[in-house]
């Protein structure tokens, strides 16, 4: 309810959700990556949202920048999505490459009397003020018009959805300017993963010279064109997550209409080690 909340109201928020090993209170102390459904589409109705999925410190760091960033310009609930092994080990840095974003609040200055919370843009973000400025501001989890006032009228319910999804496509390119996967190797295989597992991964190619690797950072909005681009020009595909059900997987056939159908899942609550990853590619040869 507090991110659909989010969603309607056009609040601005940032969630970190680092998964554990579910369900329910499952082995708390140990890893997983069980929640991306969760993350993914969790709350009543439909609204855009930003999920992210770094997959070490450094890119969590970045990511978390973005996340607000995103959250803050386009209005809208982001979470950044990690797990017990990555939130909680320890990491020595040389150096972190931090991203160029200027610091922006994305808050009008003077709204004027006439403002409007919800006002119709081309771009779908109306331009945000806040309680304290000269100006009437309301926020409401009812379906609402561009005044902020609630609404049952059909027509006027179908405009305001359609206006809260319009900053899909800003937001969409935005993110496609921040490199929303990251590919390792120049194999003619493809090993897709995302999260924690990218470490393992990265590791595991060394014994691995047939296989990159591509690490999906952007769970939504979702890189449809760089997904397709990286799989069609890919002999195999391989899918490794640390859950049963290959969720990832499932959002890749769910976006894309390509399945995956070669898996390598592990749900011990451990993380993947380099060596199970090459020797279980080997195995399935």
């Amino acid at each position: 309810e507090a991110l659909a909340l989010s969603g309607i109201a056009e609040i601005p928020l940032v969630v970190y959700l680092a998964q554990r090993a579910g369900p329910s209170t499952g082995v708390p102390t140990h890893t997983g990556q069980g929640d991306l459904g969760l993350a993914r589409f969790a709350g009543p109705g439909e609204f855009p949202r930003v999920l992210v999925a770094p997959g070490d410190p450094a890119e969590a760091w970045a990511r978390t920048m973005e996340a607000f960033h995103l959250a803050y310009r386009y209005r809208l609930p982001a979470i950044l999505l990690t797990d017990k092994h990555l939130s909680e080990s320890f990491y020595t840095l040389d150096e972190i490459d931090l991203p160029s974003l200027k610091a922006e609040r994305f808050i009008v200055d003077r709204p004027g009397r006439d403002y409007q919370s919800y006002a119709f843009t081309a771009s779908g973000v109306s331009p945000r003020a806040v309680p304290g400025q000269p100006a009437v501001v309301r926020a409401s989890s009812y379906e609402h018009d561009a005044k902020g006032l609630t609404t049952e009228q059909a027509s006027s319910i179908k405009k305001i959805n359609e206006k809260r999804w319009r900053r899909e496509k800003a937001l969409a390119q935005t993110v496609a300017r921040w490199n929303p996967i990251k590919v390792w190797g120049g194999g003619r295989n493809l090993i897709v993963g995302w999260g924690s597992t990218a470490g393992a991964i990265r590791d595991a190619l060394a014994e691995l010279p047939d296989h990159r690797f591509m690490q999906i950072s952007y769970i939504a909005p979702f890189p449809k064109k760089e997904v397709v681009r990286e799989m069609e020009k890919s002999d195999k595909v391989i899918l490794v997550e640390n859950n049963v059900t290959g969720l990832l997987g499932q959002i890749v056939a769910m976006e894309t209409g390509r399945l995956i159908e070669s898996r390598i899942l592990k749900y011990d609550g451990r993380p993947f080690t380099a060596e199970e990853i090459v020797d279980e590619i080997k195995r399935k040869r």
